[in-house]
Formats: C-alpha cells, structure tokens, sequence
C-alpha cells in the first residue's frame, strides 16, 4: 500500500485538496493507521503554530495591524488649515450673497462677453460692490476673519499640545478647548423661510418676515414687508409690500407696487412696476414691460421685451433690447436702444447722449421732449473679419501670463498634494479607462451640484462643488504638465526637480493647446485624462486610508 504524501498530509490538514482528492485521501486514512497517526501529527503541529503566532506573553495580536501613520508634518499642517479655514469662509460668504448683489452683478460679466455694450456696466458693478462692502461687508468679512483666525489658534494649540510632553498637555489642552468653544459661536446670519404648495400663497399686509423669503405657487401675493430678499416663483405675481433686499421674480404676470431697496428682476410674458421705488437697478425680461409715472429707479433700468414703455425716472442709464421702446420718463444719463423704433413722449427728459441703433426715420420726438446731450446713430457691424491671433502681442503675453499662473499654482498644488506626483497614465485600455473616469466627473459634477441647489439646503454644498468642477479643470492640465515633463526629463525622483519638470511639462503642453486647428481638441483630451488621473489617484489614496 502506498501511503500519503508530505504534501497530501499538510493540505488535507489545512482543508486545501480538491473534493475528489479529498475524498480519496478521507477513504485512504480510513485503512491505513500509520497515515491517520501521521494526520493527526500534523493537525497537532498546525494548531501549535497557529497559537505561537497568534498570542506572546498573553498578549493577543490583531488580525489585521493597524496601518503606520508618520507624524504631521508642516505640509499636512497647512493644508489642514487652509482647507478648514477655506471651507468655513466659502460656505458662509456663499451662502450670504448668493441671492444677493453677486447675483446680478454677473449678469453685466455675461452681457460684455457677447459684446453688448452695457451702459457703465463696470461702473455700476464697482460702485454696488463698493455700497455693499461699506454696509454689510465690513462687519461680515471681519467675522470670517476672526472665524477663521481663532480656528487656526485652536489647530495650532492642539498641534502644540500633543508635541510637548505629557506633563503639559493638560494645560494645552484646556486652553485649546477654549478657543475652539469660542470659535463655535456662531455669528448672526439672515435666515431663509420658505412658501411653496397651494394655488394661492399670501403674505398679509400686517405680516413682517425678518428674513429672506423663496415663495412658490400658482398666485403669489406679497401684501406684507421682507426685510431680506424676495424669491417668488409661479404663474401670478403681485408685490405691493415693501422688500428690504433684492427681488427676483419668475411668472406670467408680475406686478410690483411696493418699494424694493435693492435690485428688482423680473422674468415673464408681462411685467409692470407701478408707483414703486427701486433702490438698486431693474432688470425685466418679458413681452411687454410697463414702468409707471411715479417709478423711480435709483440705478440702471434695463429691459428686454417686445414692448418697453419707460414713463418713470431713472438714476442712471437706460438700456433696452426691444421692437418698440416709449420714453416718457426722465433719464439721469443716457440712453442705449437696440429698437425698432424709439419714441421720446412729451414728458421725456433724458441728461445724458441718446445711442439708437437703428434707422433716424424710426426715431420720433415730441415737441414737449428734452435731450440734453447728443443723438447718436450708431451702426452695428455686419461683416466681422476676424484677426490672426498669431500676429498680435497680446496673445503671446497673454499666453505667458497663462505659463506664469500656472506654473506657481502647480508648485502649490504639487507640494500641499505631493500624491499627485505619483500620477501615471498607462496604455491602451487603461488609458481610455483614465480619459473615460474624467468625462464623467466632468460632465456629472455640474448636473449633481444643480440638483442639489433646488434643494436649497444643498446649496452651499452646490456651489462648493462646482468651485471643486472649475478647479479639477483647472488643475487637470497641471498634473499632465508634470507627467509629461517627467517623461521628457527623464525624471525618477521629482521632489529634487519639481519646478524644472513642471515648467517644461507646462510649456511643452501651452504649445500643444495653441496649435492651430489640433489645439482645441488636444485641449479637451489633456483635459479629461489629467481629470481622470486626478479623480483616480484621489480615489485610490482614500481607499487606501
């Protein structure tokens, strides 16, 4: 009779045979005594071990042993605190003024980039921003500052409290407590309430709310006053209470007779402000927008409709985007009209220059109408011959300027995130894996950040997000700028070559992006697969923590 092999005794042991030789060897040791003593040698030997290994001195050994973790250093020290100190500002400052004069003051960015010409537009944002600034925004910021200044105290004791002995780490640590205690106080924000459900959702004229106001529903009426801001959303609008901040309406039909202190918007098939007082500027966007008689509108009015009749008065500038635009009203400045035709009533006065791009037959006055300044016709351009931006200055400083920027955000971001370093692209599959994960966080980042603002809640986390969305594209190109300028240099260790590997990557890839007709899709794909290497990198430190 054959007996069992060393091998056969120690997997039959450690249950590692296949079934079918398990069984034959079961059906063997069931015959044969010398091979069953020998089985139960080397279960006795395997449990021995096992024990030896598993406990010294009655000292049992985990399972699994806890991962190694160095000691902060300087580096990980700041980017705790930066990050902290970062989101504890951007949460709150966004918060504050996203229904507020950012808002707004955007849309004039928005307008200059499609090269309308808005009236004083840098002007006007200067000057709202320097209003808000020296009323709200000097206690606000303040606060942030001392927030986030009594927080970076707090890190910083308790960093110190766990370097020096333990004999002094009591001490360390009560005072730290009591600095982050302090830190914890939360300063005075403005609330938010909100109105939705139902066909008719009022605000009664006894009713003063102390805080910003979203209403939504088929019939808003805002009889009472809101000292905050007013979002008002449905199919009818009326407003002839008094809002302390800005308004911002979408519906059909909109009404407002009250006084707004800030800026007034408002979006619909028809808008009319009737006898109210507007403290900042008013936008409407509608087919028929109406100002009253006894308006008056303290900044720019504004109009995008198919008829704007203007009869109040404005502080400023009018601007309208209209078929038929009707001034009789009294105008600070001066007047911008992209209309079919203009008509100055016999009550209009306007005390600046009057710009109507159109026809001078389409523009009528009234005897009783004034016009201080100049009447202007001016053309608007119908062939554009656009420039070679190879042969202007400008776009070469302006392509330095971009080396420049980038080469000392990617410093910053490679030493405050040295894992980025270690960031590689492989071939084939795997490549079109890496370019595949960052189409994918690029494209699903912004559309989760807007689901997430409708649930208001959300919204500081949206708005975050989609800092996080422009800063991954910003930062994509850095970290394939480091690759490839480690490729080309041939760098093993980049901590001794960091700024010359980056800004050969950077140049090498600036060029790259400029070429003519292949710059625009080099740039989309160094895009997505330095977003995907970033989004995989991060996700693989995580999963490793």
């Amino acid at each position: 009779m054959n007996h069992l092999t060393e091998r056969q005794y120690s997997m039959y042991v450690d249950g590692a045979l296949e079934a079918e030789e398990h069984a034959r060897v079961s059906d063997h040791l069931a015959e044969c005594k010398s091979c069953a003593l020998q089985i139960e040698s080397w279960r006795n030997e395997r449990n021995l071990i096992r024990s030896s290994i598993t406990s010294f001195d009655g000292i049992q050994i985990p399972a699994e042993m806890p991962r190694f973790r160095r000691r902060m250093g300087l580096r990980e020290f700041v980017m705790a605190n930066l990050v902290t100190g970062g989101l504890i500002w951007v949460l709150q400052f966004v918060w504050k003024t996203v229904f507020g004069e950012l808002a707004i003051e955007l849309l004039f960015v928005a307008l200059s980039r499609f090269s309308i010409p808005v009236p004083d537009g840098f002007d006007v944002m200067v000057e709202t921003g320097l209003l808000f600034i020296s009323e709200e925004g000097v206690n606000m910021i303040t606060n942030y500052v001392l927030y986030i200044g009594v927080s970076a105290v707090a890190l910083m004791s308790l960093w110190i409290a766990v370097s020096v002995r333990r004999a002094r780490a009591n001490s360390f640590a009560i005072v730290s407590a009591m600095l982050i205690a302090g830190s914890l106080v939360p300063t005075e924000v403005q609330a938010l309430e909100t109105r939705t459900g139902g066909a008719l959702i009022t605000i009664e004229t006894d009713e003063v709310i102390e805080d910003t106001v979203i209403a939504a529903g088929e019939t808003i009426v805002v009889d009472g006053d809101v000292t905050g801001d007013l979002l008002a959303f449905g199919r009818r609008v009326v407003v002839n209470g008094d809002v302390g901040g800005n308004l911002l309406t979408f519906a059909e039909s909109i009404t407002v007779q009250g006084e707004v202190e800030g800026t007034l918007l408002g979006a619909g098939s028809t808008f009319d402000v009737e006898a109210s007082s507007i403290g900042g500027d008013l936008w409407g966007f509608a087919n028929s927008v109406l100002i009253s008689t006894e308006t008056e509108i303290v900044g720019n009015a504004i109009g995008f409709a198919e008829t704007f009749v203007f009869s109040g008065s404005a502080g400023k500038d009018l601007l309208a985007f209209s078929e038929r635009l009707e001034v009789n009203g009294e105008v600070g400045e001066d007047v911008d009209a992209f209309s079919q035709t203009l008509n100055f009533l016999g009550q209009s006065k306007v005390i600046g220059d009057v710009r109507f791009r159109g026809e001078e037959e389409d523009l009528q006055k009234a005897d009783g109408a004034v016009i201080q300044g100049m009447i202007e016709f001016p053309e608007l351009p119908e062939d554009f011959t656009p420039r070679n931006r190879y042969l202007t200055g400008d776009y070469y400083i302006r392509q330095l300027v971009r080396l420049a920027a980038a080469f000392l955000a990617g410093l910053c971001f490679l030493w405050l995130l040295p894992v980025a370093r270690d960031a590689e692209l492989d071939g084939g599959v795997d490549g079109l894996k890496t370019a595949g994960i960052g189409l994918v966080a690029l494209v699903s980042m912004p559309i989760i950040s807007v689901l997430l603002a409708f649930t208001l809640v959300g919204m500081p986390i949206a708005v975050l997000g989609i800092f996080v969305w422009i800063a991954l594209i910003y930062f994509a190109k850095i970290i394939v700028a480091y690759m490839v300028g480690s490729m080309l240099l041939n760098v093993i260790d980049g901590d001794d070559n960091l700024a010359l590997t980056l800004f050969v990557g950077l140049v090498a890839v600036i060029v790259a992006v400029c070429l003519p007709g292949l710059g625009g899709f080099i740039n989309f794909l160094l895009t997505i697969i330095g977003a995907g290497m970033l989004v995989g990198l991060l996700m693989s430190d995580a999963l490793d923590r």
